[in-house]
């Protein structure tokens, strides 16, 4: 069972105000001296239930467990589960709003989409109404081709299935046209009712300047009192009313009608208001646009980012008061010997006679599941606010597709009206070109009419494939939409069936230029003046104008239309679609981390109700001495007196240095946390050990001379002390520190830094420096070295020196057959070994070069005896000869030297360079060792006339003239040279 009633309880119960209110002493004769040294006196549980079960009854006993255990209360939990729940409600809300904007955000915006696409559709249906009028009328004059006429100017046997023959069932047609007109006004009167009063009122209900014509002259006037509305309907049924009466009136005289004088008055007239008003569209959908855009981001990129920031903010404050409530614990726990920690974790009676293991660890403080806990609300709300704001920019995007989609479906609704307003302003320039020019047009005003529909055709198609101003191509916006206009419909076969077959498998893109071509062609014979207007409609450019724009184009561009009249949904459902896949991501992310959270939670209560219990259990005279302690439990501030708090203790329990306190005979008193840390040793392990153990030898005599003569008063209190520390694995823990002497506790308090890594840094450096230095001394001479430290410009000339210049032959030979770093190995031993010589047979020798095979040594350079230079140069010479037959039989090679030597002539040294140093040597004396070694044979040892004449009555050498060379570049006289061997005497 759990032990619902400590220990302490049992020995002094303390109540409201932290007064004893029952002590209960020890059954066990021993003295409190005694059972200090103790633990099982110390700790002297008592695991009788009945006894247990009796205190409990006592209504006081209950009323102060119950008061020990309810104030150790936690806020910061209480605060974490709201924020967890709060968070993840909006995280919730958020998904939801993302939904809900992606799926009705658009349908709140159709509006605008379906009144551009009803006003294109009125016009369509207008230009047809139209064009059957027109068609009515030239099959009324004869003026029409016949079929066989067609197909002999097509170059075809018959017709393509899709033929569009506007000859055939010509009223039926503009009936049925003008009936959908009136539908589609119905339709787009219903549209308008849809939106905003203020944004339509001003749009729709402006007067449209309609000419009526009266009189016998057919005279215009102006009518302001019809609307857009109106429009359609009366211009619609002029034209029905003449489909009616055509048997009655002859077509020469059809012009003379009021009806067709205002049919075709206005006929240009309500196609450039129609033109304007989705132009007015646009603009509405542009600021609706950009309004939206800023909604967008002031909700989902700031606002909802503010909202998590508010949450975090409020979440931390939890987060800081639960670590505020476990170090205030943990603070108060540390202390306790590990023997307190076993007996407070033991049950208080054994199960089945079980065994209660020894091996109960410390209270674990779980910092990491307190550090995890954050970081998962901070993931989840930099991955809740990155989802977000991604969300609003793929909605911007995407409104801005919206945008772009009415841009296309306005320039889209153009191109197929443009084609009919073409070819009926054709009609129109031949019909009154047949009959008398009446007050309601001129035949040449709808020549520049059809120019004009051409051309602004081409430009519209042009803006709407390309882009145009801030509007981008349509190109990729639809798969459909793409192949339309650039992927041909066949294969075109030059088989001579005629240019028919051509046209069937042009894009729409191929078919405007051909539309544009055929159009130029058809301007031309407009304005030839052999061709009469009545004989244009059978000519061969009129039928190919014709049959490409009405049979193969018009078709390919209404195609074009409904792919964008569609494009809304498209849209929508792709936005539909990513807002899901993203909502759905993102709540089974935030799922999961809730659920980590939750976990988490779970387990850090679970270890704040043991921390309870376990505190609960602490025996009495371990809280006496903890104030901390006696706060958490009774939850009463100062409910002890500051008796139990000296100057020491509250320095050791607040501070963030290393602390120990030590007494008179340098025995440690107390630590604190971080000196535990630091040092790496558990409190028992400090306590009541002499501080020798814990530093070096070294340092234990400098504390010790410094703390004896704090306590006899011969220094100051407070002293400053370097001294290195032990830790548990034997390390070295450099540390500065202040001692200072609390004469009213007899101690010495010890307060020092950490600076082992500052000692470790120093170190490195000092290695670092020292490796530099050899390095140095290993390739500048070291008297230059020691200068070169003071002046880093440091050259000489010297007016004698002996130089020494050797070549090793037959190496090339030598490691033809040898890998590259068999080479260098060889060759290092070669010069390792001339190395070596130098080092320990002369160390004022200074080798200042290798290069190649070249071997370079300088004698002289700091001292005045020439001779003795130019004597040790030789038998340096004379040695490295030796030492190749050693090295030959190590190598298994049959390398030989050459060697010339010079002395006595002047020479500049010095060391060139800032960051790579070298030292270096030229001079006329180093180029005559050059010359001498060049002629010298094999191991032989030449010196020149001037080397010669310091050395020749030196017993310990035999000399040899070999010949006569020109040393000096300066002078064309020869000087004998000498090979040098050593006396057998040597």
């Amino acid at each position: 069972m759990i032990n619902l009633f400590p220990n302490y309880l049992k020995k002094r119960i303390l109540d409201f105000n932290g007064k004893t209110l029952i002590n209960r002493r020890r059954e066990r004769g021993r003295s409190a001296s005694d059972s200090l040294h103790s633990t099982n006196d110390i700790l002297d549980i008592d695991e009788n239930e009945d006894i247990g079960a009796r205190i409990l009854r006592k209504p006081k006993l209950k009323m102060t467990l119950r008061r020990a255990v309810d104030n150790m209360k936690c806020k910061g939990k209480t605060i974490l589960i709201i924020s967890s729940l709060i968070r993840f409600v909006f995280v919730i809300a958020c998904c939801s709003a993302m939904i809900n904007t992606s799926t009705h955000y658009f349908r709140s915006r159709e509006g605008v989409f379906n009144i551009i696409q009803h006003v294109g559709s009125l016009r369509v249906l207008i230009d047809n109404t139209l064009l059957r009028y027109c068609r009515l009328w030239v099959i009324k004059f004869g003026i029409t081709p016949k079929r066989g006429k067609i197909l002999r100017k097509l170059d075809v046997d018959e017709m393509c299935p899709h033929y569009i023959n506007l000859s055939e069932s010509t009223t039926d047609y503009l009936i049925s046209s003008a009936l959908e007109s009136f539908y589609t006004s119905e339709q787009l009167d219903e549209a308008l009712s849809s939106l905003p009063v203020k944004k339509t009122a001003n749009l729709f209900e402006q007067p449209f300047p309609f000419r009526f014509c009266f009189g016998e002259h057919n005279e215009f006037t102006e009518d302001v009192n019809f609307t857009i509305h109106h429009v359609p309907v009366y211009f619609t049924s002029l034209a029905l009313k003449y489909a009616a009466n055509q048997d009655k009136i002859p077509p020469d005289e059809w012009h003379d009608e009021f009806e067709a004088c205002e049919i075709v008055s206005n006929f240009n007239s309500i196609v450039n208001y129609l033109d304007s008003l989705s132009t007015m569209l646009l603009d509405i959908e542009s600021k609706a646009s950009e309004k939206f855009q800023r909604q967008a981001f002031f909700v989902y990129v700031i606002l909802a980012p503010l909202v998590f920031v508010f949450l975090l903010v409020f979440h931390y404050i939890g987060y800081y008061d639960l670590l505020k409530g476990f170090h205030q614990i943990f603070d108060a726990l540390i202390f306790l010997p590990t023997e307190v920690y076993k007996e407070i974790s033991k049950p208080v009676f054994l199960l089945n006679q079980e065994e209660f293991l020894d091996g109960s660890q410390i209270v674990e403080s779980q910092d990491y599941k307190r550090r995890l806990y954050l970081a998962v609300t901070i993931i989840s709300i930099l991955l809740t606010s990155a989802t977000i704001v991604i969300f609003s920019y793929i909605l911007c995007v995407y409104d801005k597709k919206f945008v772009y989609l009415n841009f296309w479906l306005d320039a889209s609704s153009h191109r197929g009206p443009l084609i009919l307003e073409s070819v009926i302003n054709t009609y129109f320039y031949v019909i009154y070109s047949n009959t008398k020019n009446g007050n309601s047009s001129n035949h040449a005003d709808f020549l520049d009419h059809v120019y004009l529909a051409q051309s602004r055709l081409a430009s519209i198609h042009h803006d709407l494939i390309w882009g145009y101003d801030n509007v981008i191509s349509c190109n990729g916006f639809d798969p459909r939409l793409d192949s339309i206009h650039f992927d041909p419909m066949c294969k075109i076969e030059d088989n001579g069936t005629g240019l028919h077959k051509g046209y069937e498998c042009l894009s729409a893109d191929q078919l405007i230029l051909t539309f544009s071509k055929v159009s130029v062609d058809l301007k031309k014979k407009m304005l030839d003046k052999d061709i009469k207007e009545r004989d244009l409609l059978r000519t061969k450019e009129f039928i190919h104008y014709q049959h490409v724009s009405m049979t193969h184009l018009y078709a390919r561009l209404m195609e074009a239309q409904e792919i964008l009249y569609d494009g809304l949904n498209v849209q929508m459902k792709r936005l539909k679609n990513i807002s899901l896949i993203l909502s759905v991501i993102i709540i089974i992310i935030q799922c999961i981390l809730f659920l980590i959270e939750t976990f988490i939670g779970f387990q850090l209560n679970e270890s704040f109700q043991i921390i309870r219990i376990l505190i609960s259990r602490i025996p009495t005279q371990f809280i006496l001495k903890s104030p901390t302690l006696l706060e958490l439990i009774t939850g009463v501030e100062d409910s002890l007196k500051s008796d139990l708090l000296s100057p020491s203790k509250t320095a050791l329990k607040r501070s963030n240095k290393i602390i120990f306190s030590i007494n008179e005979n340098l025995n440690l008193v107390t630590a604190n946390t971080t000196a535990l840390r630091v040092f790496n040793f558990t409190e028992e392990q400090f306590y009541g050990q002499s501080i020798q153990k814990f530093v070096t030898e070294e340092s234990y005599q400098k504390m010790k001379t410094i703390i004896g003569q704090m306590f006899r008063g011969e220094i100051d209190h407070i002293q400053r002390l370097s001294f290195v520390g032990l830790s548990d694995e034997l390390k070295e823990i450099y540390n500065e520190a202040f001692l200072e002497y609390i004469e009213s506790d007899k101690i010495v308090v010890l307060c020092s830094s950490d600076t082992t890594q500052i000692q470790h840094n120093l170190d490195e450096i000092e290695n670092v420096q020292q490796g530099i230095d050899v390095l140095m001394k290993k390739s500048i001479p070291l008297p230059i070295l020691d200068q070169y430290k003071k002046d880093v410009n440091i050259s000489f000339s010297l007016k004698t020196a002996a130089v020494l210049s050797m070549n090793i032959h037959n190496f090339v030979e030598y490691i033809a057959s040898m890998s590259k770093t068999q080479v260098v190995h060889d060759l290092s031993i070669v010069f390792s070994t001339f190395d070596a010589i130098i080092a320990d047979h002369y160390p004022n020798l200074i080798k200042y070069k290798i290069y190649g095979t070249c071997f370079y040594v300088a004698a002289g350079l700091f001292t005045s005896d020439l001779k003795a230079a130019t004597t040790d140069i030789i038998n340096f010479a004379l040695e490295c000869i030796q030492s190749l037959e050693d090295i030959n039989q190590m190598i298994d090679s049959s390398l030989y030297a050459s060697i010339g030597i010079n002395a006595g002539g002047s020479l500049t040294a010095g060391v060139m360079g800032k960051e790579s140093l070298l030292f270096e040597i030229v001079g006329e004396t180093l180029t005559a060792t050059h010359m001498l070694m060049n002629v010298t044979g094999d191991n032989k040892v030449s010196i020149s006339q001037e080397a010669y004449s310091i050395v020749k009555y030196d017993p310990h050498f035999v000399f040899q003239e070999a010949g006569k060379i020109k040393l000096c570049c300066k002078s064309d006289t020869l000087q004998s040279y000498y090979d040098v061997t050593l006396s057998e005497e040597k």
